[in-house]
């Protein structure tokens, strides 16, 4: 099972802490400009791929998470 961060602090957080923990981030086209290119220029700088996909896209892979248009994908969940 992946690991899945939600919300654009929460990623933004993980990005300064530990960005080799994040494979991939996920960012709603509606989200707001300011919002994005913060996240987007630190994933940049940590080498973090970062796609933007429809909002309705991101709220089927965070199925009911209040993920705020931003969602990271992680390794698998260490049991």
């Amino acid at each position: 099972m992946k690991r899945m961060l939600a919300g654009p602090n929460a990623v933004m957080e993980a990005l300064r802490s530990k960005p080799g923990a994040i494979s991939l981030i996920c960012l709603a086209d509606s989200l707001t400009p300011t919002s994005a290119k913060r996240l987007d220029d630190l994933a940049r700088r940590e080498r973090v791929q970062v796609e933007t996909m429809p909002r309705e896209a991101i709220d089927r892979l965070a199925k009911g998470l209040n993920h705020q248009g931003v969602i990271a994908l992680g390794g698998d969940y260490p049991y």
